[in-house]
């Protein structure tokens, strides 16, 4: 069990440094959504980055509402279904609600996919302008500070942090 079970979790970390004095620190609670600090960071990805996607953005809402509406008429279509075959025996309505149902469930999916599609776009493209602007501060950095960090730490943010924007 030794390999496999983990120590438990605390508010305290045991930190070991090379000279083999330990130091002993407390996490910080995880920063909340409310927080101002957060608030101003999404604002600056906002005007920096997504400002100029707004056509894309405003197109994938647009979709976003489009499968909400359809969402909503679901039950709506039920509804009168009954009513109409059941309540009323509107046989003649027998050929026209499937109809429209799959109509509604055609607009719906596609609504969906273009929504998700534009989003996805929208993610990407962001994700790729914030690497290019890091990678553009990292080349103009002086080579003192460049030595003061392994090269793989400048890589892994690059690669890795980055593309986390994308939630």
């Amino acid at each position: 069990c030794r390999m496999l079970c983990r120590p438990v979790m605390n508010d305290s970390v045991q930190i070991a440094s090379s000279t083999g004095v330990s130091k002993k620190r407390t996490l910080e609670p995880p920063a909340r959504v409310g927080d101002a600090a957060n608030f101003r960071i999404i604002r600056r990805l906002f005007s920096d980055y997504i400002r100029t996607q707004w056509a894309t953005f405003a197109a994938a809402l647009g979709f976003m509402i489009v499968t909400s509406a359809a969402s909503g008429t679901i039950p709506l279509i039920v509804n009168q279904t009954v009513k109409t075959l059941f309540i009323d025996k509107q046989a003649n309505m027998l050929a026209v609600i499937p109809i429209l149902v799959v109509a509604l469930m055609t607009v719906r999916a596609v609504s969906w996919y273009a929504q998700q599609t534009l989003i996805d776009t929208v993610g990407e493209r962001v994700v790729s302008s914030v690497q290019r602007a890091m990678f553009d501060r990292l080349i103009r950095r002086d080579l003192a500070s460049l030595n003061a960090f392994p090269s793989s730490q400048f890589v892994s943010t690059i690669l890795f942090d980055a593309p986390l924007l994308r939630g």
